[in-house]
């Protein structure tokens, strides 16, 4: 119930004269942070899972696009409980455009693994190719 009709007392002790029933929530309830921080974080995940189920492999995912081939890969080195492989593969192309390269470090250990992926367009695979034979000479 409004009480526009009644002034705001100003003296000390004594009673409001109007009531703040007409003030209601304004914009309803603030979202707070334990509210918010699992929707992004199920946000970050349903994302993924989406590149990961399109893409077909967890490389593809993190690169954005499909694999189409795996070329080769090559044993890094390998400990007692560890081992590295740097993989290369195709990526599928746009039409019009020269396929993309997948280098890709899988590093494996007793408790844990990772990849860490890298995309190279044409230009630099060959720009790539040329760093390493100018590195094997000498």
């Amino acid at each position: 119930m409004d009480d526009w009709d009644k002034s705001a007392s100003f003296e000390g002790g004594a009673t409001a004269r109007r009531s703040t029933s007409s003030l209601g929530t304004i914009g309803g309830r603030m979202p707070t942070f334990q509210l918010i921080l699992p929707v992004i974080f199920l946000a970050v995940l349903g994302f993924f899972a989406w590149r990961l189920f399109r893409n077909g492999s967890l490389v593809g995912a993190l690169l954005g696009g499909k694999l189409t081939e795996t070329i080769g890969e090559i044993s890094l080195s390998s400990q007692a409980l560890s081992s590295r492989v740097l993989r290369v593969s195709l990526m599928a192309a746009r039409p019009g455009e020269s396929p993309e390269l997948a280098l890709s470090i899988t590093s494996k250990a007793a408790l844990g693994a990772s990849v860490v992926p890298f995309k190279l367009s044409h230009a630099q695979a060959l720009e790539l190719i040329s760093l390493l034979q100018r590195a094997t000479q000498r």
